[in-house]
């Protein structure tokens, strides 16, 4: 995305009923903050091709995903089209946070090491369970999978662009 104020929140999913509305898949918990007349934006493909602006005529939680009414989109034609498309939202509209939270895109690219500092890789995706986050975390040859809860998780320096694990035995293995 060329504008690096705007950060991804969703993924539109598909169509839902006869009138435009879609189903959005959330990343993180943004669009709980959302309601009506919210603004939310996307861009078409192509080069210099223009952000646009989508507007919130309604929304509410459908199981994992949201159920979302554009004000733009009023038909199932108009919904099929934009299937597949990232929405974002302005870094500044984004729902404040707890001190010890973050936001995805905060942690995407961070580096990880252990305690005494070997490295381990990089937190690649996030996977959201019922109960906490997990880091999906490579190097070169390996993946890892990252418990985010606090027994494991020792640091988060945004600063740095780097996180501080204590794994248990085994995890890394």
């Amino acid at each position: 995305m060329a504008d690096p104020s705007l950060v991804m929140v969703g993924k539109v999913g598909s169509a839902h009923g006869v009138h435009g509305a879609v189903k959005i898949i959330a990343r993180g918990e943004s669009f709980q903050s959302l309601g009506r007349g919210a603004k939310l934006y996307w861009k078409p493909e192509g080069a210099g091709s223009a952000v646009r602006e989508l507007t919130i005529e309604a929304i509410q939680l459908h199981g994992r995903m949201w159920l979302v009414q554009f004000e733009e989109i009023k038909d199932r034609g108009a919904a099929r089209s934009i299937a597949g498309l990232e929405i974002f939202l302005p870094e500044s509209g984004l729902p404040p946070l707890e001190d010890g939270e973050y936001y995805y895109y905060q942690l995407i690219g961070l580096s990880v090491e252990k305690m005494d500092g070997t490295p381990v890789g990089a937190i690649a995706g996030i996977i959201e369970t019922g109960s906490h986050d997990v880091y999906v975390v490579r190097d070169r040859e390996r993946e890892f999978l990252i418990p985010a809860v606090d027994e494991v998780i020792r640091e988060v320096d945004l600063a740095g662009r780097r996180v501080v694990i204590d794994p248990p035995e085994g995890l890394l293995e």
